[in-house]
């Protein structure tokens, strides 16, 4: 995937491999004055043999539109300054080529130097991605099926056996 910036804000993702692509463009309301009447249409292509479409929840599945939103985002960033960003679940709908894609997207942009720090908050991962030596995981178990008791210490002495993941 590359992604590429124009100097109007137009904003083109493409997939080296299958030819896919979107194609963000502002949409205008006949007053400009009226801001609650903007939006962004992207359009989407998935496949070498598609045209570009736009972005919604009729055409694409949930996978698709959560691809597309994501190099949306991770595209635009550059253009506001945050101290960190949140991702919540991105990865949820995606099949596990375009869920690996996405990681790798994310960990090279939140681990360039200076970049804002990153929380991506998700249920679950896949096994074997890659990590990057700045990222730091944390694993928060909840749920029903927790002990009622957890021995801290011996946890902790447990985890420090544990390889360091790089």
């Amino acid at each position: 995937i590359s992604l590429m910036r124009a100097g109007d804000g137009i904003v083109t993702a493409a997939a080296d491999n299958d030819g896919a692509g979107d194609e963000p463009r502002a949409e205008e309301p006949r007053d400009d004055q009226d801001y609650g009447n903007w939006g962004v249409e992207i359009r989407v292509a998935f496949r070498k043999s598609e045209a570009l479409q736009v972005l919604d929840n009729h055409r694409q599945s949930g996978g698709e539109r959560a691809v597309s939103t994501i190099l949306y985002l991770q595209s635009m960033q550059h253009m506001v300054a945050a101290p960190f960003r949140v991702v919540d679940e991105i990865n949820q709908g995606m099949d596990q080529n375009n869920e690996r894609m996405i990681h790798e997207i994310v960990v090279g942009t939140a681990c360039q130097r200076g970049s804002s720090q990153y929380f991506l908050i998700t249920p679950k991962l896949l096994p074997d991605l890659n990590y990057h030596p700045m990222m730091k995981v944390l694993c928060i178990f909840n749920g029903e099926w927790q002990p009622t008791t957890l021995n801290f210490a011996r946890y902790i002495t447990d985890a420090r056996r544990w390889p360091a993941v790089h």
